[in-house]
C-alpha cells in the first residue's frame, strides 16, 4: 500500500515524519508517526492569507493499491457496518427517502454526496489487510471515499464553511492506519486508540430491563404499563429473574418536543416514574431532545430556535409520525437553556435512565446562531449539555446518533437498526427495522463495546404470540446479547411471554460477563464469536443470518481465545440460526491441571445435542 499526501508525490513510511504543503492560502502541517502495526497522522490548518478562509471539504490522506471487498460504516447507529463488495448504490438510499417523504439526513450530513453518486464511509473504513479511522469528530465530519479505477481510499473531512481567521490554526481530528490479516484485531485496536484519545467515562448496566416499544409501539397506555410493572414484579419474586428497569418509550407524550407534557392516556411524569419505582424499579424514559414536530407548542411558540435554510425558515430534518420534524439550534444559548431545564425536570419526575432518539437531528447542516461553528460543534454543545444537566447518577443512552461525536456523553449507544417483531432480511439494508440486521450490527460494531461506550444491540422480543419471529429467531436475537455481553433489556406484553420465552433468557444470562471476540468471514452473513472470562461460561458459537444451509470451519484462534473444545472443525448451522457450545468457565482456568466433567450444554438449531 502507497500513502499519498496531497501536494506531494508518494512516499512509503519507515519513521517519523514531518512536512509541509500550502495550498488555497492554507498551511497543511503534517506529522506522521509509527504505531505497532501502522501509523498516526496529525494535521493542523493555518490560515497564512489576510482574510478569512472558510473550510470546507479537503484529502488529508489517499491510500492505494487497496481493492475490495470493504467493510463500509455510516455515521448513525441506525445504519450499518457491513461488508460491501463493490461500492454500494446511492440511488436506493435516494429512493427511499424520496418513497418516505423523508430527508437524507439521518443517512449522512453531506446528502450532496449521495446526489453525485458518491457512497462514504464515515469516520472509518477496513478490509482484511487494512483499516484507517480517526479518532474524533469534534469539529469536522470524517469519512472515506473509495475509487475503483485506480484502487484508491480517500480520508477526507467536511467542515462545513467553518471560517479561519487570519493566523488562526486548527487542529484537524487525529488518523489512524492499521495493517493485519486479522480484521477484528484491527478494529478492536482502532476502538483502543479511540479509547485512549478521548478518555470516555460510563456506566455498566446491571439487570434485565424492560421497554413498551416494540409490543405497544404509541398505543402504549398507563394501564397497560402498570400492568407490565406488576407481571415483571412477579417474575422478578417468584422465577429470580433481576429485572432492574421498567423504561417507557414513545406514545407518553402531547408532541414532539411538548415532552413535559404528556397526553390523555397518561397522568403526569411524576406519577409515571413513582409507579415504576414503587415496585422496586428504575423508571426510564424515552425522548428525543433536538426533535421538534410542526405541530408542537414549542415550534409555535418558538420558530427562532431552530435550524433555518437558505431562505430564512426552520430546516426541515426529517419526517416521521405522519409530521413534519425540525431541528433545534444547538448554538442558540437559549434551546441550550431549555434543553438543561427539560432535562432538570424530567430527573427530578424521578427518571433515572433516560434514552435520547433521534439524535443526528442536532448535527443537521444549516443555518445556526453562531455561523462560526459547525453542526457537529453544535450537535456537542447540545450533548454536553444534557450530560451535565443530569449529572453522573442517570444512565443515559443515546441512539439513532452520529457516533463518534457521541463518544465520552452517553453512557451506552444503540449501534444498530431497531429490531422489528418480523426477521426482516428482505428489506433494504437502510436502517430500517429488521432483526436480522439489528443483530447483524451487534456483531460488526462488538469492537466498540466497554471502549467507547456500552454496545445497545436493541431488544430481545421473546412473547409467543404478536410476533412473527420463530423460536430460532427470537433465540438467536437473544444469545447473541449474552455472548457480546451486552445489556438486555426484553419489549413484551410479558403476559404473552410463555416458559419457552423464559428459558431463552435465563440460557441468555448464563452465557453474559465475558470478553467476546468476533471472526467475519467472506459473505457479510456468517460470524464466529469466542468468549472468555464468562460468569459461568465460555463459549463458542457460529451464527448463520443468510437463508441457507452453510458449513462453517471454526478459527483455531476462536478455540484457543475461548479455551472450548470442539469435537469437529468444521460444523452445519442452519439458516437464521446459532450452533453454540459453553463450558463453565471455571473448567476452562482448570483444565490444564485437574480432570473435570464437561457439564456442556451444546445447543444446536436451539435443540438440545
Amino acid at each position: 500500500m502507497r500513502v499519498q499526501i496531497p501536494g506531494m508525490i508518494d512516499f512509503e513510511i519507515d519513521g517519523q515524519l514531518k512536512t509541509k504543503v500550502v495550498s488555497a492560502g492554507l498551511e497543511f502541517n503534517y506529522k506522521l508517526n509509527i504505531l505497532d502495526s501502522g501509523y498516526l497522522i496529525n494535521l493542523s490548518l493555518t490560515n497564512i492569507e489576510t482574510v478569512p478562509i472558510k473550510l470546507s471539504s479537503f484529502t488529508v490522506a489517499k491510500f492505494a493499491d487497496l481493492d475490495f471487498p470493504f467493510y463500509f460504516n455510516n455515521w448513525g447507529s441506525w445504519y450499518p457496518f457491513r461488508l460491501y463488495e463493490r461500492i454500494p448504490d446511492t440511488k436506493q438510499v435516494i429512493a427511499f427517502a424520496q418513497s418516505t417523504k423523508t430527508t437524507l439526513f439521518s443517512a449522512t450530513p453531506i446528502p450532496e454526496l449521495f446526489n453525485i453518486d458518491i457512497f462514504p464511509s464515515d469516520y472509518f473504513i477496513a478490509n482484511k489487510g487494512f483499516l484507517a479511522g480517526f479518532l474524533d469528530s469534534k469539529v469536522s465530519h470524517p469519512y472515506f471515499t473509495i475509487d475503483e479505477t485506480t484502487k484508491t481510499v480517500e480520508a477526507r473531512i467536511e467542515l462545513f464553511g467553518k471560517p479561519l481567521q487570519p493566523g488562526e490554526t486548527i487542529e484537524i481530528e487525529p488518523l489512524v492506519v492499521f495493517h493485519s490479516d486479522k480484521l477484528n484485531r484491527m478494529l478492536e485496536n482502532y476502538a483502543e486508540k479511540i479509547k485512549d484519545y478521548k478518555k470516555p467515562v460510563f456506566k455498566e448496566f446491571e439487570g434485565i430491563g424492560w421497554c413498551s416499544w416494540y409490543h405497544y409501539f404509541t398505543d402504549i397506555t398507563f394501564e397497560e404499563l402498570k400492568k407490565n410493572v406488576e407481571l415483571l414484579a412477579n417474575l422478578r419474586e417468584e422465577r429470580g429473574l433481576p429485572y432492574t428497569l421498567v423504561q417507557l418509550d414513545d406514545g407518553y407524550q402531547k408532541d414532539i418536543g411538548d415532552w413535559l407534557e404528556t397526553n390523555e392516556k397518561f397522568p403526569s411524569l411524576e406519577e409515571i416514574a413513582n409507579e415504576i419505582s414503587g415496585k422496586g424499579f428504575i423508571p426510564g424514559l424515552w425522548l428525543a431532545p433536538f426533535c421538534v414536530s410542526e405541530t408542537s407548542d414549542l415550534f409555535k411558540e418558538h420558530p427562532e430556535w431552530f435550524v433555518k435554510d437558505s431562505s430564512g425558515n426552520p430546516k426541515r430534518a426529517f419526517r416521521n409520525w405522519e409530521k413534519n420534524i425540525y431541528a433545534l439550534d444547538l448554538s442558540n444559548k437559549e434551546v441550550l437553556d431549555f434543553l438543561k431545564d427539560l432535562m432538570t425536570k424530567t430527573k427530578k419526575a424521578g427518571f433515572r435512565y433516560i434514552k435520547i432518539d433521534f439524535l443526528f437531528a442536532g448535527a443537521i447542516p444549516g443555518i445556526r446562531q453562531d455561523k462560526d461553528i459547525t453542526p457537529i460543534e453544535a450537535y456537542v454543545k447540545g450533548l454536553e449539555t444534557i450530560r451535565k444537566a443530569l449529572g453522573d447518577d442517570v444512565y443515559l443512552l443515546g441512539c439513532g446518533a452520529p457516533l463518534l461525536p457521541s463518544i465520552g456523553y452517553v453512557d451506552a449507544m444503540r449501534i444498530g437498526p431497531d429490531t422489528a417483531p418480523v426477521w426482516g432480511g428482505e428489506l433494504p439494508d437502510l436502517g430500517i427495522p429488521s432483526a436480522k440486521y439489528s443483530i447483524r450490527n451487534a456483531l460488526t460494531r462488538y469492537f466498540m463495546h466497554k471502549r467507547l461506550w456500552i454496545n445497545d444491540p436493541d431488544t430481545p422480543i421473546l412473547r409467543s404470540q404478536a410476533v412473527k419471529l420463530s423460536d430460532n429467531e427470537k433465540g438467536l436475537f437473544s444469545y447473541v446479547c449474552g455472548l457480546l455481553d451486552n445489556p438486555v433489556i426484553e419489549s413484551d406484553d410479558m403476559s404473552l411471554v410463555d416458559d419457552k420465552g423464559i428459558e431463552i433468557l435465563n440460557r441468555t444470562l448464563s452465557l453474559m460477563g465475558g470478553r467476546p471476540r468476533v471472526y467475519f468471514d467472506d459473505t457479510g452473513e456468517i460470524f464466529t464469536v469466542a468468549v472468555k472470562g464468562g460468569k459461568e461460561k465460555n463459549s463458542v458459537a457460529i451464527i448463520n443470518l443468510s437463508d441457507e444451509k452453510a458449513k462453517v470451519k471454526i478459527p483455531e484462534e476462536a478455540l484457543s481465545w475461548s479455551g472450548v473444545s470442539v469435537g469437529k472443525m468444521e460444523v452445519e448451522v442452519e439458516p437464521r440460526s446459532i450452533f453454540l457450545k459453553s463450558v463453565p468457565s471455571v473448567a476452562v482456568e482448570l483444565k490444564k491441571t485437574v480432570e473435570y466433567k464437561d457439564d456442556e450444554r451444546q445447543v444446536n438449531y436451539y435443540e438440545e445435542a
